[in-house]
């Protein structure tokens, strides 16, 4: 559930259905993070919830996808970050008593091209549209901690550290090319092949959940 950072995990939630058998509803909303930061959502998102509520069975899990960063100018968390959080943290005890888990997908690299068609082939498979993985690292931990501040306090709220498979660590500098392949559609949101490469180790994730 979520906005449009929900959308875009398309490739991975197929790849879940296709390969691992996991039954999938996306429900997203354009613009409008789930759940809402001051708490009360749309009337139409509300009643996507409770249908989906109605349908939650133990081990099943939310998985919640957003926005964190700023897309102009300076790179940074969003104002909202905070209070989505607290928000987080309410479903997740509510959901605790249905032995549901909830997923925050980390942020991912947030790149500065204004088309993907500008980005063009550099040394050694970079691109000129790739950015230094250091400058992402600071707004990034200062969201990372505050996730991991709401995880520490409900043991069915679990944090995929997303930006580490677009960007692994050992790299110095994040693109939104691999093997000269675009992963992305935009400057913030994958394509449908940059989602599928979070398959593999986002199955293994879910393996590794214990219910709560």
């Amino acid at each position: 559930m979520g906005d449009s950072h929900a959308g875009h995990l398309m490739g991975l939630l197929s790849q879940l259905q296709q390969k691992s058998g996991y039954g999938i509803h996306l429900v997203e909303t354009v613009g409008e993070p789930f759940p809402a930061s001051g708490g009360i959502s749309s009337p139409e998102r509300q009643k996507l919830w409770n249908a989906a509520l109605a349908r939650m069975k133990s081990g099943d899990f939310v998985v919640l996808g957003r926005i964190f960063l700023t897309r102009d100018g300076e790179i940074k968390p969003l104002p909202d970050i905070e209070n989505w959080l607290q928000q987080v943290g309410k479903i997740a005890s509510y959901l605790e008593a249905k032995n549901v888990s909830v997923i925050i997908m980390s942020p991912i690299p947030m790149f500065r091209f204004d088309s993907l068609y500008n980005c063009a082939p550099s040394q050694s498979n970079n691109t000129t549209c790739d950015i230094k993985r250091k400058d992402e690292a600071k707004p990034l931990n200062d969201i990372m901690h505050a996730m991991i501040d709401v995880q520490e306090n409900h043991k069915n709220l679990y944090v995929f550290d997303a930006f580490s498979e677009i960007c692994p660590e050992e790299l110095t500098s994040c693109s939104p090319v691999r093997n000269g392949i675009p992963l992305y559609r935009d400057k913030d949101h994958l394509n449908v092949y940059g989602s599928e490469i979070l398959y593999k180790n986002f199955s293994g994730f879910l393996k590794n959940i214990s219910k709560p």
